[in-house]
């Protein structure tokens, strides 16, 4: 198994600084992914991108399949991956782009791996500030990946995927049980009198 510092397979940047909140445009030309846009799944979520109008995008503020977005501050600095194709949308900041580099590296191997505890852990570590803490660009590039062959990425990207989708069906299935006794019980209170 290879184990190699995160800036030999992949290549960081850090999302579109805005000088204000980015400004919404009905029709615009590009979509936003924000830090709200990420959920608890990790999942990029491109349901509720905000449009605004730009000429000419870096290209390396522009998200495309197999990316991760990775959270540089807060509680939670793990990765999202940007499941399917986007046309026109571009990644702000303080969000980092991570893209892979080598063809040894499976998006979906490399997203479990970011994720797990100890790669957590070690992000945790470098976070800097008492308020609101935030990791380096230079603290992520040296995280050390362990990459397995490409068959195993692959097996544990869709272990990892089915184990995600699993979490998402369950947490859907406590809300809708929740909603469902909370309304036995306003039918029971309401039925008192």
């Amino acid at each position: 198994m290879l184990k190699v510092k995160l800036k030999e397979i992949a290549k960081l940047d850090v999302g579109l600084a805005f000088r204000s909140a980015p400004k919404t445009a009905l029709n615009g030309n590009l979509s936003v992914i924000q830090m709200k846009d990420l959920g608890d799944d990790n999942i990029v979520s491109f349901d509720n991108l905000i449009q605004i109008n730009q000429d000419n995008p870096k290209e390396q503020y522009l998200a495309k399949k197999g990316d991760l977005i990775i959270r540089s501050r807060g509680l939670n600095n793990k990765a999202a991956i940007v499941e399917k194709e986007c046309l026109n949308t571009i990644v702000a900041a303080p969000l980092f782009i991570l893209r892979i580099t080598s063809p040894e590296v499976l998006p979906e191997y490399l997203f479990f791996y970011l994720n797990q505890k100890s790669s957590q852990d070690y992000l945790a570590k470098c976070a800097k500030g008492s308020l609101v803490k935030m990791i380096g660009r230079e603290d992520i590039e040296d995280l050390i990946i362990k990459i397995p062959d490409r068959n195993k990425q692959k097996l544990i990207g869709k272990l990892a995927n089915m184990i995600n989708q699993e979490k998402v069906l369950l947490n859907k299935i406590q809300f809708k049980r929740e909603l469902y006794i909370k309304s036995l019980l306003q039918q029971k209170l309401f039925n008192l009198n």
